[in-house]
């Protein structure tokens, strides 16, 4: 793995024939591939000089919130839920010996609830989801509104199609596993901001199985 200005991943040369990463930030970077039929990035975040992406951690070029936007100002551009649950998936399955009938998800944060909403939204694409502190209801917390108010505009139904509390009340997919971690000492979970136990109540609803572990660490990667 090559860590710079390049960010390479460890992946194979041709690999980077259809996929070329650079990394821009600790928070974002630039996805440019050859599968897409107008020959523009599905995903693109960070470096594009619109006006606003830079300005905050929680949205822009800090937070796509995995979702495909709906606003003019972002739609272009901001489809990270399209890039990964297919273009990026392609790539995997061309360059690598996977099976994909056997795969699975995991994220951390923003990325523990675009886990979890890949999954739910795919039935059958994963066969299980971990989280590690994940946004778990975000139509009810600060971040989610911020992002989903920007990204998709104030048609609050429209914000449900990415909130995984929301979605895993109607899952009727496959068996399906989720185990998440959780700091208590995590600030966000104290502020409200992740709200795991939303997710945990609407999956006995639903009889969908999922596994709360609470630990005595706060949110950082490397503390889970």
């Amino acid at each position: 793995m090559n860590i710079g200005k390049d960010y390479h991943m460890g992946l194979p040369p041709r690999v980077f024939k259809k996929l070329e990463v650079k990394w821009q930030s600790s928070r974002s970077f630039q996805a440019t591939t050859s599968l897409v039929e107008n020959k523009e990035c599905i995903a693109m975040r960070g470096g594009l000089n619109i006006e606003g992406e830079d300005d905050s951690y929680d949205f822009g070029s800090g937070a796509g919130f995995y979702v495909d936007a709906t606003t003019e100002k972002w739609k272009k551009n901001y489809r990270m839920y399209s890039y990964i649950t297919k273009e990026f998936l392609n790539l995997v399955h061309e360059n690598f010996p996977t099976l994909p009938g056997r795969q699975s998800v995991f994220g951390h944060s923003m990325g523990g609830h675009g886990a979890l909403i890949a999954t739910l939204k795919n039935p059958g694409l994963f066969r299980s989801v971990s989280a590690f502190a994940p946004i778990s209801n975000p139509t009810e917390c600060a971040w989610g509104h911020k992002c989903f108010g920007g990204y998709l505009g104030d048609d609050k139904d429209a914000w449900k199609a990415y909130d995984a509390t929301v979605l895993v009340k109607s899952y009727d997919g496959p068996p399906l596993d989720i185990l998440i971690d959780q700091g208590a000492a995590d600030n966000f979970l104290t502020q409200k901001q992740l709200l795991p136990e939303k997710l945990l109540e609407a999956c006995k609803e639903n009889n969908i199985p999922c596994v709360l572990r609470m630990k005595e660490v706060k949110h950082g990667v490397a503390n889970t």
